[in-house]
């Protein structure tokens, strides 16, 4: 014989045990509460909030799936073996020497950054030097970087947007006699009207002029082999500049145009590193 559950819908009911049977239940509709007879006789409630338990039923459902996925990947995966037991840190640091050459762990661990106010003696290719003044604070907004010649600063560069129609357009680059500088690259992303050819292109020219007018070349790019419409490219130029021995006053990029190259509309950007007198 089926039991049929009982149902309460005014607020604060709760059934007494001659309205219940063994195995009943009494749901009140209003509060929104289980109740069960227990076989003592006493009736209990045995559910706070619905909503709350089938939120939790989800939730479990939900967590048994993550579970057997994640169970599942691990299946997948072929079994990490460790082969070696490590008790102490002493251990860990012998395992570390064994597998690796010693200076390149102390280099990892201890770091390669020298922070003094004296330029360091001792220097490999990839040290960092955080140059301080008599204060000990640092002196630049950055730290230098010894390429095996000489300490560079991180990356800088600087960007300018170009909308030409066969007419020549000059952009500036103000120098800073403290230091000299290496050019590394000139980027474009531009736009031609068409095809460019070693007879009809545009023409990327970085100079240096001094104090008297007097020009120097750094580097020639071109927009020779672009297809019309839109363009990306990369120019490296690998140039270190000495500012010092050429009295230089500021750098310049002409963009001009050989011969009919059509218009452009481009966004340049140079990159370049200071570097250390």
């Amino acid at each position: 014989m089926a039991i049929q559950h009982k149902t309460f819908t005014k607020p604060g009911r709760v059934p007494r045990s001659d309205e219940l049977v063994l195995g009943q239940l009494a749901i009140n509709s209003a509060d929104g509460k289980l109740y069960i007879e227990l076989t003592s006789g006493l009736v209990v409630c045995v559910g706070t909030d619905i909503n709350q338990l089938v939120s939790q039923s989800l939730l479990n459902a939900s967590l048994l799936l993550i579970k057997g996925g994640i169970n599942q990947d691990l299946a997948d995966k072929a079994p990490i073996v460790h082969n070696h037991q490590i008790s102490d840190i002493g251990t860990l640091q012998s395992v570390l020497n064994s597998k690796a050459n010693q200076a390149d762990v102390a280099s990892f661990l201890n770091g390669s950054e020298t922070r003094s106010e004296i330029e360091p003696t001792t220097k490999n290719i990839g040290d960092t030097w955080l140059e301080l003044n008599s204060s000990n604070f640092p002196l630049y907004g950055w730290a230098w970087r010894w390429d095996g010649a000489t300490w560079l600063s991180p990356d800088f560069q600087m960007d300018w947007s170009v909308n030409a129609l066969y007419q020549r357009l000059d952009f500036f680059l103000h120098c800073n006699p403290a230091f000299n500088y290496y050019f590394k690259s000139l980027n474009s992303n531009s736009v031609t009207g068409q095809a460019q050819t070693s007879g009809n292109h545009w023409e990327f020219d970085l100079l240096s002029i001094t104090a008297q007018s007097i020009t120097s070349t750094i580097f020639v790019g071109t927009t020779t082999g672009n297809a019309a419409n839109w363009t990306r490219r990369s120019d490296p130029i690998g140039v270190k500049f000495n500012v010092s021995s050429a009295s230089t006053n500021l750098f310049y990029l002409i963009v001009q145009p050989h011969n009919s190259p059509g218009t452009l509309y481009a966004a340049i950007q140079l990159v370049y590193n200071l570097s250390r007198l």
